[in-house]
């Protein structure tokens, strides 16, 4: 037995059968097409709707994340400190906000699993300091002199990050944008103005916690100052900028050979490592005045450093006790950089925890309380007001 091909396809076969006017004898012919469309479908595999539904909306969600991902782009965008390296990664879905990621010190962002947030449907922008790599890359020669005559602040870090705000809501459309401090950059978004909600990830709340060996170091030192009150401050400042110069030095090689940058800025790489050293140095939240109309979350990791933990939260009670709008997330099973270590229930907590609506923000509903995330199972629970005593 062989088949024919069906010339003409199921139009061509429904006119030949037109000729036959009854009612009757049409139902009988599109039930026998029925047939044969339902045995060709049992015969060649289960193509039910409800299997294929999901595989089709999941490959149309790949294409359209893929479509987004695919619109990255590069800039470096001139402030009055210098040249700020900024990566669009992806546009936001309509009504979803903008992710602007700050750094850590040695991080870029764009290099940590981004695809869970953009899948969410966050807009996603990645920024460098002026002082980072990325950024002095970036500068022309004639440049170099003033970004090395330069000192900047942390309030000066502060400021170059609003104006990059600035110019990526006029010039490039891009409204929504709430930003997302992580480590070293949590001692910058803390003192960002004029957001109705900042999320706080990992937060540097004092170089104290976060780096209590190079503060023991300057400690020591600054004792040693009585000694010699005419020679001393001056040994004592030679000594740190040594220190800070042998370990930027190690980043910058660090950096050169990651991205194959030109050796000719080596010096220039790891001048900026030092400054942004000089900048956080004796930094404390508790010293800040952070603006109480901004929302906050404070998102930490349950296998970070203790001393850094032990901060963190402390700085949260404070805050709470002030009548600051602030939640605490606490990632169970989670070390420090959490966005790299468990992308998926850092984008699933940011999810909750966003509102989409840009009224809403506006709106700055309260944030309370202390919740813990468990990345193995995806559940965020409430726990008691006095879990973070605990």
């Amino acid at each position: 037995m062989s088949l024919k091909p069906w010339r003409g396809g199921i139009t061509h076969a429904l006119k030949n059968r037109m000729s036959l006017k009854s009612a009757k004898s049409l139902r009988i012919e599109m039930s026998k097409i029925a047939v044969i469309v339902l045995s060709l479908a049992l015969f060649f595999g289960p193509f039910s709707a409800q299997a294929s539904a999901p595989s089709c909306l999941s490959f149309f969600r790949i294409k359209s994340v893929d479509r987004r991902l695919s619109e990255a782009k590069n800039l470096g965008l001139r402030t009055p400190l210098g040249v700020n390296f900024v990566q669009i990664i992806a546009p936001a879905k309509k009504s979803f906000p903008t992710l602007l990621l700050l750094p850590g010190v040695n991080l870029l962002m764009a290099e940590l699993n981004l695809r869970a947030l953009v899948e969410k449907g966050f807009g996603v922008v990645s920024v460098q300091f002026s002082s980072q790599a990325f950024s002095v890359n970036q500068l022309e020669t004639q440049e170099l002199k003033s970004f090395r005559e330069r000192n900047p602040s942390m309030q000066d870090y502060a400021n170059e990050t609003t104006q990059i705000v600035n110019y990526l809501n006029e010039d490039l459309g891009i409204k929504n944008i709430i930003p997302v401090g992580l480590s070293f950059s949590g001692a910058i978004s803390a003192q960002l103005k004029g957001f109705p909600l900042i999320i706080e990830s990992v937060p540097m709340t004092s170089t104290k916690a976060a780096v209590p060996m190079a503060d023991q170091f300057r400690s020591m030192l600054k004792a040693a100052e009585s000694l010699n009150p005419f020679l001393g401050p001056t040994l004592s400042r030679s000594a740190i900028d040594q220190a800070y110069h042998s370990v930027s030095a190690n980043r910058a090689d660090s950096m050169i050979a990651k991205y194959h940058f030109s050796a000719e800025k080596r010096a220039d790489f790891a001048l900026g490592f030092t400054k942004m050293a000089h900048a956080s140095e004796d930094f404390d939240w508790k010293n800040l005045e952070i603006p109480k109309e901004t929302a906050r979350v404070m998102i930490v990791a349950a296998k970070e450093d203790s001393l850094l933990l032990k901060d963190q939260i402390l700085n949260y009670q404070r805050l709470v006790r002030e009548q600051y709008n602030i939640a605490l997330i606490i990632f169970s099973e989670t070390g420090h950089i959490i966005p790299q270590e468990q992308p998926e229930a850092y984008a699933q907590v940011l999810n909750m925890i966003v509102p989409k609506s840009e009224k809403l923000r506006q709106a700055n509903a309260p944030l309370s309380g202390v919740m813990i995330m468990d990345p193995s199972t995806g559940v965020l629970t409430q726990l008691s007001a006095s879990a973070a005593d605990e």
